[in-house]
């Protein structure tokens, strides 16, 4: 019997986020494909498409959390 395994790698997703034109940390890289491997739908599978939705989620994550920081803050 054979079996295959497909690999994801931290390098994946920062050259994704570059051709976003979005900066992350390597931690945070690290961090999102920790995400993706925790919640992916074995029907859908990982590919470039999911690893972008997943840098967005992230972004969007950390503005919610910049901006409600300011209003506690201020």
């Amino acid at each position: 019997m054979k079996t295959i395994a497909i690999k994801w790698s931290t390098d994946d997703v920062l050259g994704v986020a570059e051709n976003m034109e979005i900066e992350l940390t390597e931690q945070e890289a690290d961090s999102i494909l920790e995400k993706i491997e925790y919640y992916h739908d074995a029907e859908l599978g990982i590919n470039w498409l999911v690893i972008e939705s997943y840098i967005q989620d992230f972004i969007e994550a950390k503005e919610d959390f910049k901006k409600a920081d300011n209003i506690i803050n201020n």
